[in-house]
């Protein structure tokens, strides 16, 4: 009973941390946000970077057991410093583009050089995001993978029903 009770408070504290630190560290942060800093590195996590991976709302409502929502928290912490790599790289490549399209005079070279990174880069975080969902795939029952397939297949009804 005691262990029961251990347990379900240590797993309330977590939770309520976790969903404090995006508040503590929005109000810890004074200025405008930095690409490279930890608020970015948060963005990150909530917008297009681990999102895509599944973070979220595509596997709420799956029921995963406790195992397999700590499985799925170890796949996405074990690849978030490649995501953050590979978007630094890109936001690198893409700074790099630009600065080169404003300058006085163009070097083909280096634009062909900066592309050629932006190209290697995203190619690296559409093999990331495959890998990642791969790996979260692997944990889900037969139940849980159509589920989330019939999700996904309502998410890109509604994405192209909005693009027409």
């Amino acid at each position: 009973m005691a262990s029961t009770f251990s347990r379900t408070y240590s797993t309330l504290a977590l939770v309520a941390a976790m969903a404090a630190a995006p508040m503590v560290a929005t109000a810890a942060t004074d200025g405008p946000s930095d690409h490279d800093s930890p608020r970015h590195h948060q963005k990150m996590h909530r917008g297009h970077g681990m999102q895509d991976s599944w973070g979220g709302p595509m596997l709420r409502g799956l029921n995963l057991t406790q195992a397999q929502q700590d499985q799925v928290f170890k796949i996405r912490h074990d690849q978030a410093q490649a995501f953050y790599d590979q978007h630094k790289a890109l936001r690198a490549a893409r700074k790099s583009l630009h600065e080169l399209t404003t300058a006085d005079s163009f070097d083909q070279a280096k634009a062909q050089e900066a592309a050629q990174a932006m190209g290697q880069a995203d190619a690296q975080l559409a093999l990331l995001r495959a890998q990642t969902q791969a790996q979260i795939r692997a944990v889900l029952t037969p139940e849980q993978r159509q589920q989330l397939a019939d999700r996904q297949t309502a998410h890109r009804s509604a994405g192209e029903q909005r693009a027409n």
